[in-house]
Parts: structure tokens; sequence; C-alpha cells
């Protein structure tokens, strides 16, 4: 069976207490006052000062950066006290995500951030909505139906590209409430990053006559459909690395069982607004919307943009906790395989570098959330693994409830478990080369620690600065409350205690070999700390 795991956030409060001042105190209170005054003023300075950094970063250069959360729906049949448990037969499933500006962005993107929040906020209502409406209906077909299916409700989005001057999403939202199967539809959104403004197609066709007439032919070509566009609403579309991207849902002109289709209009096609093309000498990376979705009735994606992604699964396949076997991969009739997984999840995304090289990379997730990425070339002709790596993406937020989306090669914020005096992650910058391989130039992993560490007796260190140079013998006091801040991955830890100070530990193996039970200086690293906090 799949182990399901139940990840809790543990959070610490700090009391703040005041003190009041008698008149007998008056001259200490100006002191004091006086003080609060300097203080005033020195964050007033400092406010101008971040002020003035983020007016002197170039727009021409930076590009918005996302992060995306996921929050689970699962509900279940309830006793008449309003109890369930795991076992209870469970009424409705699936997912829900959402996404947000990261605070630096804000401050350079302040239109982006309105309309675009405005947009996912809307999107989230909607979800909410219809989460309600689902599990109300499910309630009534349980009551009457024992054997009633479990409905399945998903909001996805899927990042195609971004840069300078346009982001572009797709959103994939996935309904079943019974009867054979049941519905994925797509649509697209695309924001002008200076203005904010969400794009109509208006802004990005120059010729509707004739574009019209151009995927028409391309429908026609690929599937052998007429379809002659009369109306308002008959597709979606979005802004990708290949050109504008129009989506027809399962049932728009094609039959259902085709599922969804996509079709591209190159950039250069002369009804194209020239404004909207790729921009040179940069790589961008794609999200594609092929998972394994794992539910009955209701049918995952495969294949997308001519690469296909498909599951193996064993022979003693249960549709109710399935495994995957195998993923079978096919790109311009070349076919690789990824053998033995035994996972049961996977994503798929597109990079393609600034010179044109063109990648697959396939993540996979496993028991206890293990990730695997595997780097496919996918080169005219063949499909070729460069690297397989285990890697997430970079935690954002006070709670680390966002993951930072994938967009540039060149700058890709990307995770590995440490478990190096506790388990967490911690991240380094790293970018995509032209041979498939990931490079950075990062000397330390900082780290994303999610409980700090108390010391019980004097800890022996080195003091080090912010670039790691170690500067002094140091020692952390007894009771001292310190988070990890960084490491090498390997032996070192750099501590920052409440004073600002950077503390590193040298850490070393245990006599048995064992990860959670580390050594300071030759004695258990439990001597010094009051609990270490390691993952199974």
């Amino acid at each position: 069976m799949k182990k399901r795991f139940l990840i809790a956030l543990l959070t610490c409060a700090t009391i703040l207490s005041g003190c009041g001042a008698t008149a007998e105190e008056t001259q200490e209170v100006e002191s004091i006052t006086e003080e609060e005054d300097d203080e005033d003023e020195k964050e007033e300075e400092s406010e101008v000062e971040e002020s003035t950094e983020a007016a002197e970063v170039d727009l021409s250069t930076a590009i918005p950066e996302f992060a995306l959360t996921t929050n689970y729906i699962s509900e279940y049949v309830t006793d008449a006290d309003g109890n369930s448990d795991y076992f209870s037969p469970q009424l409705l499933h699936g997912l829900s995500e959402s996404m947000i500006l990261t605070d630096e962005s804000k401050d350079l993107y302040p239109a982006l951030a309105e309309n675009f929040e405005s947009e996912i906020k809307s999107m989230d209502e909607e979800t909410k909505q219809q989460q309600e409406e689902l599990l109300a209906k499910s309630q009534t077909q349980r009551a009457s139906e024992d054997n009633s299916p479990t409905y399945y409700l998903s909001r996805n989005y899927y990042l195609q590209r971004v840069d300078h001057h346009y982001a572009s999403f797709l959103v994939e939202n996935t309904i079943y409430e019974g009867g054979a199967h049941g519905t994925t539809d797509f649509t697209g959104m695309v924001f002008d990053v200076s203005t904010g403004k969400r794009l109509e197609l208006e802004d990005v066709i120059t010729d509707m006559k004739e574009f019209k007439y151009a995927l028409g032919e391309q429908i026609a070509e690929t599937t052998g459909a007429l379809a002659r566009f009369t109306g308002e609403g008959e597709f979606d579309w979005y802004l990708d690395v290949d050109g504008i991207s129009v989506i027809l849902n399962a049932g728009k002109f094609l039959d259902y069982a085709a599922g969804p289709q996509v079709f591209t209009l190159p950039y250069d096609a002369p009804y194209i607004n020239q404004d909207v093309a790729l921009e040179e000498g940069r790589g961008y990376i794609s999200k594609l919307p092929i998972r394994f979705i794992g539910t009955p009735h209701v049918d995952s994606v495969d294949t997308w943009k001519g690469l296909t992604v498909a599951p193996t699964f064993p022979e003693n396949y249960d549709e109710e906790d399935p495994y995957i076997e195998d993923l079978n991969i096919n790109y311009n009739n070349a076919s690789y395989q990824i053998q033995d997984l035994y996972n049961w999840a996977y994503n798929v995304y597109r990079i393609q570098t600034a010179d044109g090289n063109l990648f697959a990379v396939v993540r996979t997730v496993g028991d206890s959330d293990w990730i695997t990425e595997y780097v496919l070339d996918l080169k005219e002709g063949s499909i070729r693994q460069t690297t397989e790596e285990s890697f997430d993406t970079a935690l954002y937020g006070p709670e680390n409830l966002y993951n930072i989306l994938l967009a540039d090669p060149d700058h890709m914020l990307l995770a590995s478990r440490m478990d190096i005096m506790s388990s967490y992650h911690a991240f380094k910058a790293y970018r995509f080369t032209s041979e498939g391989k990931f490079e950075s130039d990062d000397k330390y992993f900082m780290a994303k620690a999610y409980n700090p560490l108390t010391t019980i007796a004097d800890t022996p260190g080195t003091l080090v600065d912010e670039e790691g140079n170690e500067l002094e013998p140091a020692t952390i006091p007894a009771g001292s409350e310190c988070v990890i801040y960084r490491t090498d991955g390997d032996k070192l830890v750099d501590f920052k205690l409440d004073d600002g100070r950077l503390i590193r530990i040298t850490v070393e193996p245990s006599p048995d070999g064992y990860i959670s039970e580390p050594y300071i200086q030759g004695q258990p690293a439990t001597d010094f700390f009051e609990m270490l906090y390691f993952a199974g």
C-alpha cells in the first residue's frame, strides 16, 4: 500500500512583553524616546535605500517570479457527531492549486501584482464554490446509493512562458461528479508584465480572419475534422516557446474521446503581432499538463505538443492505490522508457535553452515524497537521458507553503534534502546547460529549516561572515535558540543566532554510521542540542 503522510508545520510564537514608566522615570523615558526617534530615522533611511535599490533594478533583464501552493481536498462521510476517519467512505478528493507573486516581484511589478492576484483570487473562489457544490451533491448521492463513486475536483496551473514582457499560464480544471467519465477543460491566461493587463486575443492578432482560417487549416490537416470558427468562446489560447497555442477542449469540433487538443501557430506568421515574439538569446521553461491523475473515471493527459509520457502499471494494479512501474516516452517517432519506478505521480517540464536545444525533464514522486528528475535530450530522431537528479523546487514564504515556479533555465532555485544536524531542504541557484546538465556556482546550500534548535551546553564552533569566510573561534552559549542558515552539504553547518552572528559547526559522522546521530568534536550532538529533527 502506498504510504500516506500528514505533514505538520510546527510554528513558534514569541510573546512580547512591554513595560511602563512612572513619573519618577521621566528622564529615562525621554532618553528612550530619543533612542526611538533615532531608530525611526534609521528605519526611514533604510526604507529609502531599499526603495532606491528596487528602482535601480533593470526591468529589461528582470523577470517576475511566481510561487505556487497546493491544497489537498479530502472529504469523508461523517457519523452523527460529525466525525470521520481514514477508513470512512470518501465523498470528494482532489487538489486545488493557487499562485502568488513573490514579494520582490510585487514591488517591481505593482500593476501585474494587482491584476494577477485578482484573477487568481477569483479562480480560488470559483474552486471553493465548486468544492462545496460537489460535496453536497456527493452527500446526496451517497445517501441514496451505498456504492456511489467518489467525486473528484482539481485546479492546476502550468507556467508556459515568462520573460521581460509576458507571463503566460495554462489553467486546468478537472471535475468528476458521477457517470461514465469526468471532464477536463483548459484555459489560457496571458499577462503583459509591465502594464499587468490580461491580454485578449485581439491584442496579439492583427488579422483575425486570416488567423482563424490558418487555424482551421491546421486542424483539418492534423485531424481531418472541419473547423470553421464563427463565434466567440470556441477555443482558448496561450503563449509558449513555439508560438500562439490554441486549445480545443474535449468535444469542441472533435470527438470527446480525442481529449483536449492543442494547435500552435508560429510567431513569425503574418497575422501575429510581432511584439509577442520570443526574446532572442534566452531560454524558456514550460510545465506540460502531462500527469497521472490516479483516480477512476478521469482520463490523464498523456500527450501534449507532440510529447507523450504514458505509464505502465504492475500486473497487480489497484485503481484505489495505483503504482507506476515504467514511463514510456515518445517524441517525433523516437521512444525511450524509464524503468522500474514504482512511483505514484509524475510531472513533465519542457526546457528550451538559449541556443535552441530541447529537453524534457520528467519528475517522478514516490513514497516519502521522494523526487527524482530524469533529463531527456529530445534531439531529432532520438531520445537520450543526460542525467538523473533529485531536486525539489525552492520553498517560499514564512511557513514554506509555496514553491518557486521554474521559469528561467539560467536561474533555477532547486532544493535538495539535507540530513545534517536535522532534516530540511536547502537550495542553490542552478543553470541548465546546453548539454542537459544542472550546474551551480554557489558554494553553499541556503537552508529552509522548519524548527529552530536549542543548545543545552556551550557548543564550540567558528565565527564566519556572510560569504562563509572563517574568522575566529566562537561558542554558541547554552540556552541559545538558533536556526540552520546554510550548509556545504557535507559536514559544515552555519547556525544563525538571535544576535545575527553566524557560527559554523563541523559535524562528524556517527561511529555507527547513523545520520540521525551526528557528533561534534567527538561527542554526540545531543550533548549540545536539546533536540534534532530528522525525517524518517
